[in-house]
C-alpha cells in the first residue's frame, strides 16, 4: 500500500532538509520515508519555487477565467 503524506508533512520535511544540518538518509531513516521519495520532493520544491514569488491575478480575473473553462464546448 503506497503512503500518502500531507503537504504540510512534506514541507516541513523541505524546511528541515534545506537548513542542511541532515543530510536526505539520515532524514529518510528518522521519519521511514525512501529517500528518493524525499529527492522527489526536493526537486519539486525548488522547481516550484519561483511561482511562490509570481503575482497572482485578481479575484475578478480568476473568476472569469474559471467560467470560460466551465463553458461547454461546441461539437463541429
Amino acid at each position: 500500500m503506497k503512503t500518502s503524506y500531507t503537504s504540510a508533512f512534506k514541507a516541513q520535511f523541505m524546511l528541515e532538509l534545506l537548513k542542511e544540518t541532515k543530510s536526505i538518509t539520515q532524514l529518510a531513516s528518522e521519519h521511514g520515508v525512501a529517500p528518493t521519495v524525499l529527492r522527489e520532493w526536493k526537486q519539486a520544491a525548488l522547481t516550484g519555487m519561483p511561482d511562490l514569488f509570481v503575482r497572482r491575478n485578481s479575484v475578478t480575473e480568476l473568476k472569469t477565467a474559471h467560467e470560460r473553462e466551465l463553458e461547454p464546448i461546441p461539437f463541429k
